[in-house]
């Protein structure tokens, strides 16, 4: 039956090769599609997850709903050498923010935000090296350097916002804000570095400086609006912000996971796994049907031949099982050309990857 299927499939030897090509194409453009939205999979969850949210957060109580400049953690310092300990960590940083208005080209404190130089900012205070264990920012410098810490007034914008006020490394940006005692907080600050993270609201807004220099900006010592912690794996959040909730530095503090201090982010990124079913479904489903097209044509071709056939007593179930052979031979032919094709793309698409980017570069 083996042999007798066999031969039947290459009668059409021309269809046959068409069926199977074309289904061995369907299947490796599957296969490099799914192994394309992996990788976007992964850089979604680096960009959202790694460089924003973190795997845990810890907040105030009040400050994810009312985002008030008071609701801080106090003792940051404390708190960050207890996360320190805990297992599956591999950083943590603090962070503390502020809205204000960014002047440009050597503003004076009378500007205003008609000014074609006057831009609203926001000024995130962070540990330099903390902060870039976290997010690598430090990476993304398009011009200039990062932040050192201890570095007095130094400030790293983003490119967006180095366009919008007409700023250059080594000039000085004027920024007024209110601070936490009432006062009008203004001052101005050097920029070191230009950065380029491919947030389009940090790179149009975003004003990185020293933590310790915005406490005392803002009349904020020793404290921040939030912790974000990174650990060795994101399958760890869960248990690590358990361990976090669990140290005495907490004990008044909202500790959660990434997925539930935004379950629309975690929402969003599961619909990747759903996609890829779908494409699957759709997939193979032209595929079924490429070969039930095939299999149809070859047996209204030898109604006579199977009605001889079934003369000479072949058994019905024994005619079904032939036909069913010749469609798993086809198939398995274009399981095996459609591997190699398929192996080709994902091999191309790890060891080179896609561009997405623009030509004129902001790419994501």
């Amino acid at each position: 039956m083996l042999a007798v299927a066999w031969r039947n499939l290459w009668r059409q030897g021309r269809r046959t090769w068409l069926t199977a090509t074309a289904m061995a194409v369907g299947m490796a453009l599957c296969m490099g599609m799914i192994a394309m939205t992996d990788g976007m999979y992964v850089q979604m969850v680096d960009v959202l997850v790694g460089q924003n949210l973190g795997h845990v957060q810890v907040h105030h109580p009040d400050y994810p709903g009312k985002k008030s400049m008071y609701d801080t953690i106090d003792e940051i310092d404390p708190l960050l050498a207890s996360m320190d300990e805990q297992p599956h960590l591999q950083s943590a940083t603090a962070r503390l923010f502020a809205h204000g208005l960014a002047i440009g080209g050597g503003g004076s404190s009378n500007a205003t935000a008609e000014d074609e130089s006057a831009v609203g900012a926001r000024l995130m205070g962070i540990h330099p090296e903390r902060e870039h264990a976290v997010t690598h920012i430090g990476d993304r410098i398009f011009e200039g350097r990062f932040l050192e810490s201890g570095g007095q007034s130094e400030a790293v914008i983003g490119v967006k916002l180095a366009d919008s006020l007409s700023i250059e490394v080594g000039e000085e940006i004027l920024v007024m804000t209110q601070a936490a005692d009432g006062s009008l907080a203004n001052d101005f600050w050097t920029v070191v570095g230009i950065a380029k993270t491919g947030s389009a609201g940090l790179d149009r807004s975003g004003i990185w400086v020293d933590l310790p220099d915005l406490q005392a900006f803002l009349a904020l010592d020793g404290q921040a609006h939030e912790v974000v912690a990174i650990a060795d794996d994101a399958d760890f959040s869960g248990s690590l912000a358990e361990g976090v909730a669990s140290i005495s530095a907490s004990a008044d503090l909202l500790v959660r996971p990434w997925f539930e201090a935004d379950p629309d982010t975690a929402k969003m990124l599961a619909l990747q796994d759903a996609s890829a079913f779908v494409l699957l479904i759709v997939v193979f489903s032209v595929a079924a049907l490429g070969i039930l097209n095939t299999m149809l044509m070859a047996v209204f071709e030898r109604t006579r031949e199977l009605g001889v056939l079934k003369a000479l007593g072949l058994k019905p179930t024994r005619l079904m099982s032939l036909v069913i052979l010749e469609s798993l031979f086809l198939a398995g032919v274009a399981n095996v050309l459609g591997l190699l094709l398929g192996g080709l793309f994902d091999f191309y698409i790890v060891t080179q990857g896609v561009d997405f980017s623009t030509s004129s570069g902001e790419g994501l």
